[in-house]
């Protein structure tokens, strides 16, 4: 029996070919097989477990507390602002009060003064009438003397306006303190005299006073109403 090694050859080639064609088709699904492995297992990597879920919760529990300890420390440190305030509205609220209570004490006080001021004026004044009325009531009995006398003594009636005057200027000095200016042959003073005329004279070195037209007056050593007079100054 003849053996034809042709066909034998043919058919192992055809066997080979067979093969590598099933095993070209089974390498494919081998190669998805663990694509598909790894990506389940990428998917698995992906999802937090649950001890991470915690920290995680934990994280959030953490900074929430901080936001509200913020919170809470803002809230107070703007109550404590508020009530400072408040205490500052208060305390002027309390000082203005005062300065109203103050003000109005000092506008009755005031008012009290004002009126014991004019109590006092009025009082002042009404002393000081009757203490000249017995010099007036003086005057009409040397005017009404005058009228009655008919040998006419003008020296007697002069005696005693004479008389009158001194005693009602006592009374003046003695009550009241008034004095009056001593001028003629006195230096002549700015401040105490008012030159009426002015007079050359060679009998005094410098300016004097030579007449008086009107007396000056002192309240103590204020000057209530200056000399009037005439006063000399040298020709030179």
């Amino acid at each position: 029996m003849k053996i034809n090694v042709n066909n034998h050859e043919d058919s192992g080639k055809e066997a080979e070919k067979a093969s590598a064609q099933q095993e070209a088709t089974k390498k494919p699904e081998a190669q998805a097989e663990p694509a598909e492995k790894q990506k389940d297992s990428q998917e698995v990597k992906k999802e937090p477990t649950p001890q991470e879920q915690i920290a995680a919760l934990q994280a959030q529990v953490a900074l929430l507390q901080a936001q509200l300890s913020a919170a809470d420390q803002k809230s107070l440190h703007d109550a404590q602002t508020i009530s400072q305030l408040n205490d500052k509205v208060q305390d002027w609220q309390d000082k203005y009060a005062s300065m109203q209570r103050y003000a109005s004490t000092m506008a009755s006080d005031m008012k009290r003064m004002q009126s014991n001021t004019a109590m006092e004026i009025e009082r002042a004044k009404e002393k000081i009438l009757k203490d000249l009325l017995p010099t007036l009531d003086d005057f009409e009995r040397a005017l009404q003397a005058g009228k009655e006398d008919q040998s006419k003594d003008f020296e007697k009636m002069l005696e005693g306006v004479q008389m009158i005057n001194d005693k009602m200027y006592q009374h003046l000095a003695g009550q009241f303190g008034l004095k009056k200016m001593e001028t003629d042959g006195k230096p002549f003073d700015p401040s105490r005299h008012e030159a009426l005329q002015m007079v050359k004279d060679d009998k005094y070195k410098d300016k004097t006073v030579t007449m008086t037209y009107q007396s000056g007056y002192l309240l103590g050593d204020k000057v209530i109403r200056p000399a009037k007079v005439v006063v000399s100054q040298p020709s030179n």
